[in-house]
């Protein structure tokens, strides 16, 4: 995943590149998601850098009710076993626009222990810490049904704009121009040995005059420079 600055006009609008991860108990009609990856968020982090950030979130079907949660933020959650990498940290080193660069990108991975069965994130191939399985499910060997990778924007519905998204620019720019999520990889066991081959792979984008999406093989540039609503929509 490669590490972008999008503009951000309002303190009410988000950007973020992410990899989602959904968690479902059939038994009880619950899921969760896992989110990963970097976001600007002037409302959370009160400036308009691009930080590390991880959101889970929980829909309880019995009250109709959603629960999120940024970073380590709340009580059980996640646990931090590795503070070299800390959640919601700067990044000191942003992607520049064109073919010479210079470019970042850094490696990213979410995956469930075979032993304890919590789900473990990996930033820079170290273990930064891990989801306890209790947040998700009364079922320890409950999987990930589905995995979503790409960018995601919000805004207020009484803001007249739209934020960019990755880069700023259209994937169609393509290498150094528009972001990029690339070597993307899925396992079916926990042991992740063999990589899967044949997941059944959809593509979506939303608001298509302001945001595109442009796949390749194992890998996608995707992004835009958002705008007018007006215009967007």
């Amino acid at each position: 995943m490669d590490v972008w600055a999008p503009h951000v006009d309002n303190p009410n609008e988000s950007s973020e590149s992410l990899i989602r991860l959904k968690i479902e108990n059939t038994a009880y009609l619950d899921y969760s998601w896992i989110n990963v990856g970097w976001q600007v968020n002037p409302k959370l982090y009160g400036d308009d850098a691009t930080r590390l950030t991880i959101i889970w979130e929980k829909y309880n079907s019995s009250d109709n009710n959603s629960t999120y949660c940024y970073n380590v933020m709340c009580k059980p959650g996640f646990v931090q076993t590795n503070n070299t990498i800390r959640l919601g940290d700067k990044f000191t080193t942003i992607s520049s626009y064109g073919e010479k660069g210079p470019h970042f990108a850094f490696p990213l991975s979410v995956y469930k222990d075979s032993q304890t069965k919590h789900w473990w994130l990996e930033v820079n191939k170290i273990a930064v810490g891990y989801w306890p399985w209790q947040l998700f499910s009364d079922n320890k060997n409950d999987t990930a049904t589905w995995v979503q990778l790409g960018g995601k924007v919000t805004t207020t519905t009484t803001n007249p704009t739209m934020p960019q998204m990755g880069s700023g620019h259209f994937p169609k720019e393509g290498y150094g121009k528009a972001a990029c999520i690339q070597a993307i990889q899925a396992y079916r066991s926990m042991d992740r040995k063999d990589p899967e081959k044949s997941l059944y792979s959809s593509f979506d984008t939303t608001n298509p005059k302001c945001y595109g999406l442009k796949a390749l093989g194992n890998y996608f540039y995707y992004g835009g420079p958002g705008g007018n609503k007006s215009s967007c929509e």
